[in-house]
C-alpha cells in the first residue's frame, strides 16, 4: 500500500512558532496562546492582514527550524515501514512568501524533514505550488490512502475516486465531514490504517 501524507500541520506542528511570532508582533498573550486561527482573526480585525501574511512566510520559512513534529509521527512511520508499506509526502506551499523577505519555502520544508531521524522511512517527498498540482501528484503516485489536516482538500473532486481519505483533525475539534475518516491523533491514524 502507498500511504500519502500531507506535511504542514499534518506532520509538522507550528503552534509554538505562531505563538512566538504573535507575541513578537504585539498580539495579546491570551490570543497568541489560543492558536493560529485566533491570531489570524485578531490581526484581521485589527486591520493587520499584511502582518498575518508576513507571519505565515516567517513560520513556514526562516522560523521553520522552530517547528516540531507531532507526537506519534515517528512511531507511525516505523510501524508502516515494518508492515511493508511505502510512504510519500505530498504537500503544497508557495515557493516564496507572498510578503516579506524572499525565502525558499520548499527548501525550508525539505531541510526540516531531512533533519528528522525517521525521514529515511519515507520513499518520496514532493512539494507542489498549488492544491491542483498536489492533487495531480497524489493521482500520479496512485496513493491508496492520504492523510491530511484539511478536510477541504480531501473533498476535492480531482482526487482519485478510490482514494481512502483520512482527515487528521488534531484533537477532533471539528464537525465530521461526509466521506472522510476523521481521526484526532497520529495514534488514531495508525489504528485506522495499520490495523
Amino acid at each position: 500500500m502507498l500511504i500519502g501524507l500531507d506535511f504542514d500541520n499534518t506532520i509538522v506542528c507550528y503552534d509554538s512558532v505562531f505563538e512566538r511570532l504573535a507575541r513578537e508582533q504585539g498580539v495579546p498573550p491570551a490570543v497568541a496562546a489560543a492558536g493560529k486561527t485566533a491570531i489570524r482573526d485578531f490581526l484581521r480585525t485589527e486591520g493587520r492582514e499584511p502582518d498575518w501574511t508576513m507571519m505565515q512566510g516567517e513560520a513556514y520559512g526562516s522560523r521553520m527550524p522552530e517547528a516540531v513534529v507531532y507526537a506519534g509521527v515517528g512511531e507511525f512511520l516505523c510501524a508502516a515501514a515494518d508492515a511493508g508499506h511505502r510512504m510519500a509526502i505530498v504537500s503544497h506551499r508557495t515557493l516564496q512568501p507572498y510578503l516579506g523577505p524572499a525565502f525558499d519555502l520548499h527548501a525550508a520544508a525539505r531541510a526540516c524533514w531531512a533533519g528528522q531521524e525517521f525521514a529515511r522511512l519515507v520513499d518520496e517527498v514532493h512539494f507542489e505550488t498549488t492544491a491542483e498540482a498536489k492533487a495531480a501528484r497524489i493521482r500520479a503516485l496512485q496513493c491508496d490512502v492520504f492523510v491530511d489536516d484539511l478536510w477541504e482538500f480531501l473533498q476535492r473532486p480531482d482526487l482519485s475516486s478510490g482514494l481512502r481519505k483520512i482527515w487528521l483533525d488534531h484533537g477532533r475539534e471539528s464537525v465530521a465531514q461526509d466521506g472522510l475518516e476523521q481521526v484526532g491523533s497520529w495514534r488514531e491514524v495508525a489504528a485506522a490504517i495499520l490495523t
